[in-house]
This record gives C-alpha cells, structure tokens and sequence, in this order.
C-alpha cells in the first residue's frame, strides 16, 4: 500500500507547480466498505479490486462523481435565488455553477484530476 501512496505522490509532483495545486485527502473508514458490487459478472461477487495488488479501491470516476454531486447540492440554494429551478430541477453545466470548469462535461475536459483511492 506504501508503494502504491508513493506512485500516486511521484505521479503528482510530474505536473508543473505554478499551474497545479496539489490536494491530498487522508481519510480512516468508520464502519465497512465494499467497492463494486454494482458491477456485473456472471462468475463473482462483483467486489471490486486492484488487479495487480488485488487490494480493494475506489475508483476516481466514483470519487469524481460524489464531489461533482455534493459541489451541486451546494449551488441549489444560488439556482433558486436566480429562479432556475424549474420543475425541480437545473442545469448543473451552466458556467455559473462551475462544473464545465472544475469537472468537464461531454465537450470540455475539467481542471481537476482524482485518482483512485487505495484502502
């Protein structure tokens, strides 16, 4: 698992300083986590693990999309103070709300980049 942390902080000191803020989250689970059960296999569990240490993680695309999603919850209260709801919903795309920007979209790559989490 060492090895694994040291790879990922190598990997992050490639990107040039001036244009890259490096975020490193430390986090201790409070009860069990099992990664991967949505996926589908005729023949396993679906438990999802890293093929080559075969140590169960979380990957980025999951972790992406719970910030993307709580950074959303959070611009509910701006949608409505600018009467953007509209059936109960908005565009969480729009520029306003910063999600092209930080996360992407189908047309534009985002400024922030996760990687996987190893537990």
């Amino acid at each position: 698992m060492e090895k694994k942390h040291s790879e990922q902080e190598k990997f992050c000191k490639i990107f040039p300083k001036n244009d890259f803020e490096i975020i490193t989250i430390k986090a201790k689970l409070k009860s069990n986590l099992i990664t991967g059960i949505g996926e589908s296999h005729p023949h396993e569990v679906s438990m999802l693990f890293e093929h080559n240490l075969g140590i169960p993680y979380i990957p980025a695309s999951s972790i992406k999309g719970l910030v993307r999603f709580v950074h959303t919850i959070f611009q509910i209260p701006e949608a409505e103070k600018k009467g953007l709801i509209k059936n109960g919903c908005f565009d969480d795309e729009e520029d306003w709300t910063l999600v092209p920007e930080l996360f992407g979209t189908q047309h534009k790559r985002g400024k922030v980049i996760f990687l996987d989490a190893y537990l």
